[in-house]
């Protein structure tokens, strides 16, 4: 600063310097001030250039491009969007600002500056300007690979990501739940398709139009996946709006027949009434008293035929069917266009004057079927559910005039059909085949075979698009799906009828649903590595992340090296970054949604990040690796060489062990050198405990008896406790099933076991049905015995042997519930008769002091009491008696009357037996009076 001032100095006193020495002195600047000076120009002029090409682009009102400056429309991507395109021209402008400052970098690297240089900076950004038109869009939409628009490009990969959250948004707009079953499936399958298409897309224009189609909107075979999507469900109506809509086509149904009805009788009335009036204007006689009979019973006539149809109009359960409805009523309260009868209305009134007695005729049958009783093993014949649903229906059918049961005729042979009413054999015949169905429908995926029922509500559940093979998940999930078919398998082995097992494949698959498949994971897992990228904790693509870049590479490598004494080899870091990102899989996971939005999988990830980061900080160094790996190698030397059953609580143990150094970062299979020797010990105790389990079922007899329920119940319990202890391990044999998928079929054993149960199953319920049916239908005490023994037969079926019992045998199981209310109701009089039968006599004794003691007698059976209750009174009448205690002794020691008595008072007792059944207190006749004088 002072040499500055020094010269400025000069400059105003002395003239002698030449105009160019002045100017030198004015431009004698760094070569880094040169050099910043031209890369801040440079920057500039570029950023300029690219902001005025920007803002010549054109858009539409959606925010999609119409037109750029000197880019040809035919090769113009019209699904781009000015929010991609920003992007992009960032990314461009931040990368050649990039090239600017590299280049001036390394021409200023000689410590010196020239114009050549400054011209050389200038010229970085030459190729965005063109000749006579901007360059900037051919480098902009440029798809060579590594550039702006290329596959995984900047444009791309934030089109695409734009389109899969209008994707995402779409789907999340519509809830299946609020459709209709059917609707619900089709909303289902289009968003398992439309979320395949968002899977497997890649950052390119070919997959941002296969998100949202081709350049003609309107050209429907240039529909993207999302407008393919939204084309479909559009129209869709949800079941609130379709009720809504039913419910006032309904009720504008019923206004009309109503209003209908009103002119109808108005008209009717004063035609007979004309007729009536004028008996010389009728053909004969008998109209005159038609007409008079008609004008009787008009008003209850029309009332019927209005609450008929209005009935059916209620019932409808589509517009369709409301319009018919509608139509036909009236059709039916026209009035004549003459003065003729109208035939439509009588036709219908006259056909209620049977309707009532049908009714009754119908309710009479249907009370003799159940009342059928098989000789043999005292069945009903009918089961009394499905004859009361039968006769309800049926009822329908008479009241609603149905012309299939308007006579006696009709309605006995509707009511034989098995059609309408099987029988009980049947109905378990055809119960079972829907079982069947259900369960299948919940354990496979679709196969386009026919179910073995025809039950139209489960052949509507069986859909193409169906996988409820458990082999579509995997781990926890996979687990807890198995549990979910086990436990509906049961429940659908045990359902009372048809409705109630598509009612449970329902709740069973939506239970299901609520876990992600592998597919659904593989996609959650996609979103995820989005967001891992996003953050800096892995490089890569989402598509294929590069673990060893990132953050949390860079945090295995900082622990490590913050150990200035062990070594840590990179497996261990690579393991502990895997086992940090699975913290991160399994948080995301285990919300089991599939639509997941960003933010929300941000939210996650940071919840546990401090999770994950301690995955990485507990991995070990290679020497405490090696001394884990050597505890193991010493304690499978330990083991016996011979294994055994007696022993695999040790072996079992190693594996443990083994399984746990597995788990560590950095841990190898090869470093556990004895591990084959390990492994074969397993492999001998597993054939130990399939060999027992098998024995077990092997030994079961041939023929089944109720006697086998205990082996049966453990050949059942070993074959399940060696697959749930073993299936896990590499010298693991099925058990079950041999073969895989639909090719699989159970093992000789499993078939076996399964026929064992299904025959004891049937003998526990045979012995349950011969001992109930062998009771004599008036129960008295002495049939105790054999009531107790049919009771503890019922108890001892299964819970889905019973309700099969309480289903397939309902008049035996009332018939048991009678006997035991019988002998239970039997007991309680037997009870209040024994204790009103007792006979009490009470004596008194006086100890030392005041204590006094009251003893005594009893005659009855004391079995049927609870006990005793004794009373005191200081009147020598039978009155003023007050509570004193209750005992089952018969004595008590009286100790604290002293308080309220005068000294010298005789004080009287008495005594009754008591027993409590239900609540209610009954008593016996009060005991003989004892008395002592109080001292």
């Amino acid at each position: 600063m002072k040499k500055f001032l020094t010269v400025l100095l000069a400059l105003s006193v002395v003239f002698t310097y030449s105009f160019s020495a002045v100017g030198s002195v004015f431009a004698a600047a760094t070569p880094a001030e040169q050099t910043n000076a031209a890369i801040a120009d440079a920057q500039k002029e570029m950023a300029e250039y690219v902001d005025e090409f920007a803002g010549k682009i054109v858009y539409n009102q959606q925010g999609n491009v119409v037109s750029v400056p000197d880019v040809a429309d035919a090769s113009l991507d019209k699904n781009l969007t000015k929010a991609a395109i920003d992007a992009a021209l960032t990314k461009l402008k931040a990368d050649y600002n990039e090239k600017i400052a590299t280049e001036a970098a390394q021409r200023v690297a000689d410590n010196n500056w020239t114009d050549e240089d400054t011209t050389a900076v200038d010229d970085v950004w030459a190729d965005l300007k063109g000749t006579d038109a901007y360059a900037v869009g051919t480098k902009l939409f440029d798809e060579t690979a590594g550039a702006y628009g290329a596959v995984d490009g900047i444009l791309y990969t934030e089109a695409v990501k734009a389109a899969k959250a209008t994707a995402q948004a779409a789907m999340e707009a519509i809830d299946p739940a609020n459709y209709s079953d059917t609707d619900a499936a089709t909303i289902v399958e289009k968003k398992a398709d439309l979320t395949t298409v968002v899977t497997i897309v890649a950052n390119s224009k070919a997959g941002l139009q296969k998100l949202l189609g081709g350049e003609a909107a309107e050209d429907t075979e240039k529909l993207g996946a999302i407008a393919v999507f939204k084309n479909v469900t559009k129209d869709l109506v949800t079941k609130t709006d379709a009720a809504a809509a039913l419910d006032k086509a309904k009720k504008e149904a019923v206004d009309a027949v109503n209003d209908d009805a009103a002119d109808f009788t108005a008209a009717e009335r004063a035609r007979l009434q004309n007729i009536v009036a004028n008996p010389e204007a009728a053909s004969n006689a008998t109209e005159v008293a038609e007409a008079n009979a008609r004008l009787g019973s008009l008003t209850a006539n029309v009332q019927k035929v209005v609450a008929l149809y209005v009935g059916q109009i209620n019932d409808a359960e589509a517009e369709s069917a409301v319009t018919t409805a509608k139509t036909t009523a009236l059709a039916t309260l026209a009035p004549s266009a003459n003065t003729s009868e109208p035939d439509n209305f009588y036709k219908i009134a006259d056909k209620f004057v049977n309707v009532n007695l049908l009714v009754k005729y119908a309710t009479d049958y249907a009370a003799a079927l159940k009342n059928q009783y098989s000789p043999t093993t005292g069945k009903a014949i009918y089961n009394a559910a499905t004859v009361d649903a039968a006769l309800e229906k049926l009822v329908k059918l008479i009241n609603n005039l149905d012309t299939t049961v308007d006579t006696y005729g009709k309605i006995q042979t509707w009511m034989q059909s098995s059609t309408n009413i099987p029988n009980a054999e049947k109905e378990i015949v055809d119960l079972e085949k829907v079982i069947n169905d259900g369960v299948r429908l919940i354990k496979t995926d679709y196969a386009a075979t026919a179910l073995e029922s025809n039950n139209t509500n489960l052949s509507a559940l069986n859909k193409a698009t169906d996988k409820y093979a458990p082999t579509n998940w995997e781990g926890d999930n996979k687990d807890a799906v198995e549990t979910i078919q086990k436990d509906f398998e049961a429940k659908i082995k045990a359902a009372a009828n048809a409705d109630a097992v598509v009612a449970l494949v329902k709740e069973a698959r939506a239970a299901m649903d609520k876990y992600l498949t592998i597919t659904q994971t593989a996609s959650v897992k996609t979103s995820v590595n989005t967001q891992l990228i996003a953050a800096g904790y892995v490089g890569g693509t989402a598509a294929a992340i590069d673990k060893t870049t990132g953050f949390l590479k860079a945090y295995a490598d900082g622990v490590a090296a913050r150990d200035s004494v062990n070594a840590y080899a990179n497996k261990t870091k690579e393991d502990a970054v895997n086992q940090a990102l699975e913290v991160f899989y399994d948080a995301v996971n285990a919300k089991q949604n599939a639509n997941l939005k960003a933010s929300e999988i941000k939210a996650i990830l940071s919840e546990n990040y401090a999770a994950a980061l301690a995955k990485i900080d507990a991995m070990k160094a290679d020497s405490v690796l090696a001394s884990e790996a050597q505890k193991v190698i010493d304690a499978i030397k330990a083991l016996p060489v011979t294994a055994t059953l007696e022993k695999k609580a040790d072996y079992l143990a190693v594996q443990k062990m083994y399984e746990d150094y597995l788990e560590l970062a950095g841990a190898t299979e090869a470093s556990v050198t004895n591990r084959g020797l390990l492994n074969a010990y397993v492999t001998r105790i597993i054939t130990l405990e399939k060999a027992a389990a098998e024995a077990l079922v092997n030994a079961l007899p041939r023929t089944i008896t109720v006697a086998d329920k205990a082996a049966v119940e453990a050949a059942r319990a070993a074959v399940d406790a060696y697959a749930d202890n073993y299936s896990k391990y590499a010298g693991y044999v099925d058990i079950y099933q041999t073969g895989s998928g639909a090719t699989a079929t159970d093992t000789v054993v499993y078939a076996a076991l399964k026929a064992a149960e299904a025959a004891l199953s049937n003998a526990m319920k045979a012995d349950a049905a011969k001992k109930i049916a062998a009771l004599p239908e008036v129960i008295t005490a002495a049939d105790k015995e054999a009531v107790d023994a049919a009771k503890a037969a019922y108890d001892a079926l299964s819970d889905a042997d019973r309700a099969a019992f309480d289903r397939d045998s309902a008049a035996l199981v009332a018939k048991l519930e009678l006997a035991i209310k019988t002998l239970e109701k039997a007991d309680v009089e037997g009870r209040i008769k024994a204790v009103e039968s007792f006979k009490i006599k009470v004596t008194t004794k006086r100890y030392t002091g005041s204590k006094m003691r009251i003893n005594w007698t009893a005659t009855g059976d004391e079995s049927a009491i609870d006990g005793y209750r004794v009373y005191y009174s200081t009147k020598k009448s039978n009155s003023g008696y007050k509570y004193l205690t209750k005992t089952t002794k018969k004595y008590i020691n009286h100790t604290s009357i002293k308080k309220n008595v005068k000294k010298g008072t005789r004080v009287y007792y008495r005594v009754r037996a008591y027993v409590e059944i239900d609540g209610v207190r009954y008593f016996s006749d009060y005991s003989t009076v004892g008395n002592r004088i109080w001292k």
